[in-house]
Formats: structure tokens, sequence, C-alpha cells
């Protein structure tokens, strides 16, 4: 009698209770790391809200507490509002006047920055995966002005949808996100670096994203913009945004940037108060993984 059949058989078994425990063992453990790291920045973030509270409420102080040490290693912390999370409303690219726009949409001075800024979020995380990669980021951004002036005020992004199906499924990637994500990894929610607000201004210089100013004026300026708040902090222990004087000076520095300058001018603002959502968010530091609080 041939027992190899049967050998082999009870080894497929075995191998395959084998790949599905080992599987679930993993599942719990991203899910266990991912509610430890959920609960450790809902704690900070609670903390914050509750100290902004007392700070809203002051009493008296009966005895003052120093910590040289802590507070040094604040200082020492450079944090930049163009990339605080959740982000400031006026970091964001505000497209309202792409969408008003009657004509075609390439024609704009705003809609290839629009793409440039698409390309920079998701060229290699989504487009390039994609035959037609290079020409999504345009096709992308004419069906998102479509579909925003279709839909009724205030509609979310999260909750819009592109005619094309095979691009519609590329935007439900865009507009959900990753909930961890930077410049090399995950999927930036498309919410946090574009809206389209009637009230607002398409561009606040002083506190718009890195991906915004380099969709705009390109890496150079957006490189030279940073690293000058960078040094007055590095000075003045105190962050400033960059004043529209300095900004002018850099994109001076900069060969070929004076006939943009003069097409996207209309759409600068240039005033100097962060402007604030209505939710507070914190990141875990050991996994990067982000909460939202509503406040």
């Amino acid at each position: 009698m041939n027992i190899l059949p049967l050998i082999f058989a009870f080894l497929l078994i075995f191998t395959t209770l084998a790949m599905t425990f080992l599987r679930e063992v993993k599942s719990f453990a991203v899910i266990e790391d991912s509610l430890e790291s959920f609960y450790r920045a809902e704690r900070v973030l609670n903390n914050e809200i509750v100290k902004k509270s007392y700070k809203k409420n002051r009493g008296k102080t009966l005895t003052k507490r120093t910590s040289k040490g802590r507070q040094q290693q604040k200082k020492e912390t450079y944090r930049s509002l163009r990339d605080r999370y959740p982000p400031l409303e006026n970091s964001k690219f505000n497209i309202w006047k792409l969408v008003e726009h009657q004509g075609e949409p390439s024609t704009h001075p705003l809609f290839s920055p629009l793409a440039k800024l698409l390309d920079l979020l998701y060229y290699k995380t989504l487009f390039a995966k994609e035959k037609e990669g290079a020409k999504l980021s345009s096709q992308i951004a004419k069906e998102l002005l479509a579909a925003i002036a279709k839909a009724p005020e205030d509609t979310p992004l999260s909750e819009l949808h592109l005619k094309d199906p095979e691009l519609d499924k590329l935007f439900y990637y865009m507009a959900k996100g990753t909930n961890q994500y930077d410049r090399e990894r995950g999927i930036p929610p498309l919410e946090d670096f574009l809206s389209y607000e009637k009230e607002m201004a398409t561009v606040y210089v002083c506190y718009a994203a890195l991906p915004v100013l380099e969709a705009l004026f390109g890496p150079q300026v957006a490189k030279a913009v940073f690293r000058k708040e960078q040094d007055f902090w590095a000075e003045n222990k105190k962050y400033a945004p960059c004043k529209k004087k300095e900004f002018e000076e850099i994109l001076q520095a900069q060969p070929n940037k004076g006939a943009l300058f003069a097409q996207l001018q209309p759409f600068l603002n240039h005033a100097r108060r962060a402007i604030y959502g209505p939710v507070m968010g914190g990141r875990d530091p050991a996994t990067g993984l982000g909460v939202k609080i509503d406040y």
C-alpha cells in the first residue's frame, strides 16, 4: 500500500492550518499595536484639551512649578505649523476659484498647480501603478472640479464621486487616505491638503503646507521658505512664518519665477494669522498613528 499520498495530504493540511494560525497571530498583533497607539495618542490629546481649559479659566497660582530641563527640551524641538496635524485650515490649497471658472479648466493658472499637487501626493503610491500614470493627475483634476461643481454645497471631498469609474476608484483611495503617512509612505487624505471654500483665499502663503508651496512655486522655493523659518526659530527660539517681503526676495532669487509669480499673485494672501479647524489632533511618536478629537 502506497502511503505517500496520505502523508502529503497530512502535510498539506498541517501547512494550511499553520499558515492560517500565523495570519491570525499577525492580525491580532497589528490590532493590538494599533489600539495601544490610539490610546497613547488619545491620552496625550485629552491632556492637551484639559490644559487648554485651565488656560482659559486661570485661577490663583499658589506655587510655581518650574522644570528647566523640560522647558529646554521643548525649545530645542522645531515644529512648523505648515506640517501641523491636523492641518490648519489656511495651510490648504483652496480651489474655489478653479471651480468657479467657466472655461476649459486647463487654461486657468491654478489648474497646473492642482495637477502638480496631486502628483506630489499620489504619484508614487497610486498613479505609478497605472498604465497612464503620467496623465492621471490632470484627468482626475478635471473630473474633481466637475464633481464639486455638481455636488451640493459643503459636500466633503471624501463623499464626492468622479464620473469615470476607473478614476473614481483611484479617487476613493485619495479621498480616504491612510491614517499614517508622510512624503515617502502611506496615502495622505486629500482633505488634509485641498479645500474649496468661498470665503477663504486660494493660498495663505504664511501657512501653506510644503507640498502646496512646492506645487505652486517649485521645490527650491518651498525648501528656501522652510529654511528661512527654521533659521528664525534657531536664532529666536520661537516660530514665525515667512514675511511677505522675505517670500518675494526668495522668489526673486529663483530664475524664471517672475512670470509665474505675476500669474499667481492675485490668488495669494500673506495674512499671518493661523486658522485652526474644529478638531484637535496628535500622532503617537512610536507608530505615527494619528488621532483627531472634536472639542
